[in-house]
């Protein structure tokens, strides 16, 4: 795996944006849009670093090439993304054309969220020393003030921070 075009990849693109437009945004839509994006990236930065290709799935516009987000996943999975990531993000696909396909989408179904949940926590399982259950996060607005502070398993009806709490994994 060639982790410079890993980390050139995910720097060229700007990630702290997307994750501070998530954070202060009050539209669901956009949020579940958005965090599907920040996967897919990851998603592609990592089977170009895997593959030594940094412009696989090209460059520009007119240059890019177009693969459904679910083959990309398989196609990691087939280049030894563990399976538990590849679950995860098939779930967080899921969630995204979930929305694609209503109308007027305002919330996320519970049955998905305890799902993510549920894969998240399986995949903190396969690393050593970690206990999701524990974890708390922690959300701040730009000026710094803290405006949530969660754990993965309280009951709240910020899914939005629990997707934020499930991308910390993959």
């Amino acid at each position: 795996m060639n982790a410079r075009i890993f980390m050139e990849r995910i720097s060229s693109n700007g990630l702290s944006e997307p994750f501070i437009k998530i954070v202060d945004s009050e539209d669901i839509v956009g949020v579940v849009l958005r965090f599907h994006l920040l996967t897919e990236l990851l998603i592609d930065s990592w089977i170009c670093a895997k593959t030594s290709c940094a412009g696989l799935f090209g460059t520009e516009d007119d240059d890019r090439l177009l693969i459904e987000c679910s083959n990309k996943i398989k196609m990691a999975e087939n280049l030894g993304l563990p399976k538990e990531i590849c679950s995860l993000v098939r779930k967080i696909n899921k969630v995204r054309n979930d929305f694609a396909h209503r109308m007027n989408p305002d919330e996320i179904q519970k049955k998905h969220i305890s799902s993510l949940i549920t894969l998240t926590k399986n995949l903190s399982q396969t690393i050593p020393g970690m206990d999701l259950t524990k974890e708390q996060g922690r959300f701040k607005d730009k000026n710094g003030n803290v405006i949530c502070e969660i754990g993965i398993d309280d009951d709240t009806e910020h899914d939005k921070y629990k997707l934020l709490i499930c991308s910390t994994y993959f």
